[in-house]
């Protein structure tokens, strides 16, 4: 995660976890313990970001498992990856929401829906972005959040009962129901 961008505003967990919430009911997915990821980035994007698209590479033709673009809005990700989500793997799944937060997140759809403009520092590199200013942390917060809600999370006891609930891995649910029990919204 050297290379991290970045981003205007700082998002702290409570807030990705409202955005996540906010997200899977626009998706009629709210109250659901199974997010299907893949019906998301596949179906449901494209009907509200302009020129968005969904790209499955072969793995030879990829550097890293999968990958978002800005210009226009697009998720690529490796056909191995695709395939592994499709089957429910639950790091593949993981891979493809963590890749939707940046979508949702830092690209200018996100910024025209919440108000979040970028500083003009926001397309710097900085290897130390870290917390709430990294995007990679937003990201990976955010994509536990859209597969793990905390509204869901906080039923459980059993991590591995979530884990095979929600299609996230054992680790995940345990730190999705530590969460759902710490930062109750």
């Amino acid at each position: 995660m050297a290379d991290e961008f970045y981003v205007g505003r700082a998002l702290s967990a409570s807030a990705l976890a409202r955005i996540a919430d906010a997200v899977r009911a626009k998706f009629g997915v709210a109250d659901k313990t199974w997010v299907d990821v893949i019906d998301i980035v596949e179906l449901e994007l494209p009907k509200i970001i302009k020129d968005y698209s969904f790209v499955v590479k072969s793995d030879k033709e990829m550097t890293t498992p999968a990958y978002t673009d800005y210009n226009p809005v697009s998720i690529v990700v490796s056909e191995s990856v695709y395939i592994a989500a499709c089957e429910g793997d639950d790091r593949s799944r993981m891979t493809i929401a963590h890749e939707l937060g940046h979508v949702l997140l830092h690209s200018d759809f996100f910024n025209s829906k919440f108000n979040m403009h970028r500083s003009e520092h926001s397309e710097k590199r900085i290897a130390q972005a870290t917390g709430m200013h990294s995007s990679e942390y937003q990201a990976k917060r955010f994509a536990a959040y859209i597969l793990a809600p905390q509204s869901i999370s906080k039923k459980y006891s059993d991590p591995k009962k979530l884990a095979s609930d929600a299609g996230i891995s054992i680790a995940a649910a345990r730190i999705a129901i530590k969460d759902a029990n710490k930062y109750y919204i």
